[in-house]
């Protein structure tokens, strides 16, 4: 039988029972992968189209990037949301 054949490579164990029947024990072995939301070493925002003034290294990248202070970028994001484009239309309206 090509599975049990295929299986045998990896398996931990291998019983047959009367009748012929063969029951193929195997062990999967995994791995975890932790993915980071936000890398630190990084200057720029993770996402380009959104401001996330939790984060000082964002709030640093967008007031130089923009030329505003923290001050006036909280005040554009408590008023229009943390979108980029509707950051920057607020800012040049005010």
């Amino acid at each position: 039988m090509q599975i049990i054949d295929s299986a045998k490579s990896q398996c931990t164990s291998i019983s047959s029972i009367p009748g012929g029947m063969t029951f193929v024990a195997i062990a999967i072995q995994t791995k975890t992968l932790t993915i980071m939301a936000d890398d630190k070493t990084k200057v720029g925002p993770a996402d380009s189209s959104r401001i996330n003034i939790n984060e000082n290294y964002e709030v640093a990248y967008w007031t130089e990037a923009l030329g505003v202070s923290r001050g006036k970028l909280n005040e554009a994001v408590e008023a229009v949301g943390t979108s980029v484009n509707a950051v920057r239309e607020y800012l040049a309206k005010n």
